[in-house]
């Protein structure tokens, strides 16, 4: 089968990878750029693009390293005898023998984050608006170097339209905000949050994702339900950080008692649904016993989880 490059031709490729580089210095990271340039030649899927830039800068790897020059310094530089520093110092001179113990590993000056902690803070109704999902993540640079932080990567692992069966009420009404999460994602769905932040050699930052849906107020009250995992891209794209899963809901929470679920505390007093309900008590439990198996399934998997998620799994019945 032909691959996805297989359809752009070469001289296309090679000018949308220059048009990347020109647009990165106006841009606040390669992936905006990368959308950028998407966008201006038609091309539906940047990581189509990306995977160009990719491609290219190993090609151009590649053929440094099939060079006679480099085989020359490696023919130099890793024999086993102690003329490798002369022989560095003789080709390279002094400041050419820094970079090339910088190639070959010898330089370990650079940054080096850690997640120090990740909170998560749900959505909730303040004032008639809601609040977006709040993902705290804390770091700390442990290298020597400091990190600039350009871009976060959400990829979503697991996600789940929870229906509200059954109201006690009308659906909270809410204001406008951005859009950032998507309300119908296919699995491996990715979404890029450009981030502008700067990590101290030696020290710590914190810094907020504030996630959202497009819709304002959704008349059937449907809740999202996503399990993402937060990788965040430093320096440069090649030196990505995990921050891990999340598990998020969007506009608002989970909560027991408002229609999305069937519980063993339910189940235990069904005979009150039932004279409320009547008739439309069975396609009520099917329903709420349908949306426990579908939070289940993204539940049981790892993820680091607001209190009420985490401890929502153990009542659920189905």
């Amino acid at each position: 089968m032909a691959s996805r490059s297989a359809k752009y031709p070469r001289e296309f490729r090679e000018l949308a990878i220059r048009m990347v580089k020109e647009e990165r210095a106006r841009c606040p990271s390669e992936s905006t750029a990368i959308g950028v340039v998407s966008k201006k030649l038609g091309i539906p899927n940047p990581e189509a693009l990306r995977k160009w830039i990719i491609q290219a800068e190993y090609d151009e790897g590649a053929r440094l390293t099939d060079s006679s020059w480099w085989k020359f310094a490696k023919k130099s530089l890793f024999r086993p005898h102690n003329v490798v520093i002369g022989v560095a110092i003789a080709v390279f001179g002094g400041l050419g023998l820094t970079y090339s113990q910088h190639w070959i590993g010898l330089d370990r000056s650079q940054p080096d984050l850690q997640v120090d902690q990740v909170t998560l803070t749900p959505s909730a109704v303040a004032s008639g608006f809601i609040t977006p999902f709040k993902v705290d993540i804390k770091l700390l640079n442990d290298g020597t170097q400091l990190a600039a932080i350009n871009n976060a990567r959400l990829v979503i692992q697991q996600f789940a339209v929870i229906p509200q069966c059954a109201s006690q009420g009308g659906f909270v009404s809410t204001g406008s905000y951005a859009a950032d999460m998507p309300t119908s994602p296919r699995q491996g769905s990715v979404v890029n949050i450009a981030i502008s932040q700067l990590v101290d050699a030696g020290g710590a930052d914190r810094f907020d994702l504030l996630l959202q849906t497009p819709i304002k107020s959704d008349p059937l009250g449907k809740i999202y339900l996503y399990r993402i995992n937060v990788s965040l891209q430093y320096n440069s794209d090649e030196n990505p950080i995990n921050v891990g899963e999340v598990l998020i809901t969007l506009p608002l929470g989970l909560a027991e008692g408002d229609g999305y679920f069937w519980t063993h505390d339910i189940a235990s007093s069904s005979a009150g649904l039932l004279s409320e309900y009547g008739p439309e008590f069975p396609s009520l439990k099917r329903c709420l016993i349908a949306n426990s198996r579908s939070i289940n399934a993204i539940l049981s998997q790892p993820g680091v989880r607001t209190p009420d998620i985490a401890a929502l799994r153990s009542n659920l019945a189905y």
